[in-house]
């Protein structure tokens, strides 16, 4: 059900200011990179990909997102404000018919832009620095660079439309063709005369990138395609201008550059679910939280621990209101995790990076999704006695962690895992978490008797970001028996490193 028309102007409202308060990437001075992003009915998958280059985009970078008439228009300005892109919406739909239109437009915006101008269409998904590989390709590019195409599909390799014949270099399929997607310097919207003019194809296509390629590859510049690919289609069997050709013939990556898992998880849409507990005097700090972190979560679940109602930041549809079981205190963050898919936890009082998901993510699949990952972990000896705060050897997620480390205990706060990895949480916490306020220390023995590896993965210091307010560390040092007695009872914590 959409949201009446008040609910819609105040989440709006809200959208607008988290697009505020959002690190922006377009710093003083020229913008430097210029992303353009065409949309249409995929608010999901646009929000996705607009994660995707904030978590990799270098500074000086602004996002235009150009809407094509979505039918849920509060979707596309909720994902769009909450990245901190602007918004061009047209009225009417384009269609294939006129997609050149759409199409046209956006290169006229790039007339005065002095930078890099990279188009995708919203049902793309980015390999890790996505940025940085892509202006390396282009840099390849033998001869007059024009335009790189991030994506190697099926179709790369053949004589494209500059009607030259397919060579390759060690990295590059040099086949003189560009098509939506497309990384370029100003040289190549500058050969085409920042225009696409009216044109259709009564085949297949729009006749959009036959053109562009023809007209560049005519003014002696060369396209071509990365051998690995720098992005993964979303949804490889749907296509909004022509959806009965997809169906026919699926568009399929080859060798994407973060490796053929993730990209069948992009594909797919596989979930990624974050979690978080918060008290009632933590509200303000909560609003920056989720902040952070909903733009990069497919759904956000929230345990409510003493409040009377939910606070205002929460309303949105992708958030999920938890105040049952009473008194689970940090435990509540490991509610709603009987979903296939990413988990990830948070703390109400840490912001997170733009790219904080998106490395997370990869340093589950890193482990082959059979482990259990954290900006936070700490190494015991193999008896607890006296003091646990003392007895560990801690790796902060505050501080420099610069290489990946084995670990007893992770952090909660800044955990990751798959659900392949067979934690197996039940519905109800209260049954691995049986007293709360200690949720790391009963992980840590639920995964030493499951036997799953645990690892605090590499950051520098700053990545998470530290909110005022005392935490549990500060209300529990000193008053740490019952942390000791769990821990002595499930040892000895051997080294297995």
């Amino acid at each position: 059900m959409k949201p009446s028309a008040r609910r819609q102007r105040r989440k709006l409202q809200m959208a607008q200011a988290a697009s505020k308060r959002r690190r922006t990437f377009q710093a003083d001075g020229q913008v430097e990179v210029r992303v353009a992003i065409m949309t249409r009915d995929r608010p999901e998958d646009l929000r996705r990909l607009l994660a995707d280059v904030l978590a990799w985009a270098p500074p000086n970078t602004a996002i235009t997102v150009y809407d094509d008439a979505s039918e849920d228009v509060w979707a596309v300005m909720d994902a769009a404000l909450r990245a901190g892109a602007e918004v061009v919406r047209f009225p009417e739909p384009h269609g294939r018919e006129r997609f050149w239109a759409l199409y046209n437009r956006i290169v006229r915006d790039f007339r005065d832009h002095a930078g890099w101008g990279i188009v995708f269409p919203d049902d793309y998904r980015l390999c890790a620095d996505f940025f940085t590989k892509a202006f390396a390709l282009h840099g390849e590019l033998p001869g007059p660079a024009g335009a790189l195409n991030p994506v190697r599909d099926h179709r790369s390799k053949r004589n494209g439309w500059g009607g030259k014949p397919a060579s390759e270099t060690e990295n590059l399929i040099v086949d003189h063709w560009v098509d939506c997607a497309q990384v370029a310097r100003p040289e190549f919207y500058e050969a085409i005369g920042f225009e696409v003019r009216a044109t259709w194809s009564r085949h297949v296509g729009t006749g959009v990138g036959a053109q562009m390629s023809q007209r560049a590859a005519a003014a002696g510049l060369t396209m071509g395609h990365p051998k690995k690919s720098l992005i993964v289609h979303v949804g490889r069997t749907e296509s909004v201008l022509h959806p009965e050709h997809r169906k026919e013939q699926p568009i399929q990556e080859v060798d994407f550059a973060d490796g053929d898992v993730l990209a069948e998880t992009f594909a797919s849409r596989e979930p990624v679910i974050g979690h978080l507990a918060t008290i009632p005097s933590r509200e303000e700090q909560l609003s920056r939280v989720v902040d952070s972190v909903l733009g990069q979560v497919d759904e956000l679940h929230v345990y409510l621990d003493g409040h009377e109602k939910g606070p205002p930041c929460l309303d949105h549809p992708r958030v999920f209101e938890h105040s049952l079981p009473l008194g689970l205190g940090d435990a509540g963050k490991f509610l709603g995790c009987e979903k296939k898919g990413y988990h990830l936890h948070f703390d109400d009082d840490l912001i997170y990076p733009p790219d904080y998901v998106a490395r997370m993510v990869r340093h589950v699949e890193r482990h082959g999704r059979r482990a259990v990952v954290s900006a936070h972990g700490a190494r015991l000896p193999r008896e607890v006695n006296g003091s646990y705060y003392k007895a560990r050897t801690t790796y902060r997620c505050l501080g420099d962690i610069p290489e990946e480390i084995p670990v007893h205990v992770v952090g909660t706060g800044a955990l990751a895992w798959h659900t392949d990895c067979e934690l197996q949480l039940p519905a109800d916490p209260r049954e691995v978490f049986p007293r709360p306020n200690m949720a790391d220390i009963w992980l840590a023995i639920r995964l030493k008797k499951i036997g799953i590896p645990a690892y605090a993965v590499p950051h520098s210091t700053g990545w998470l970001e530290a909110l005022p307010g005392e935490g549990i560390y500060e209300a529990t040092v000193g008053n740490e028996e019952h942390l000791v007695e769990a821990l002595r009872e499930a040892g000895p914590w051997e080294a297995q490193w």
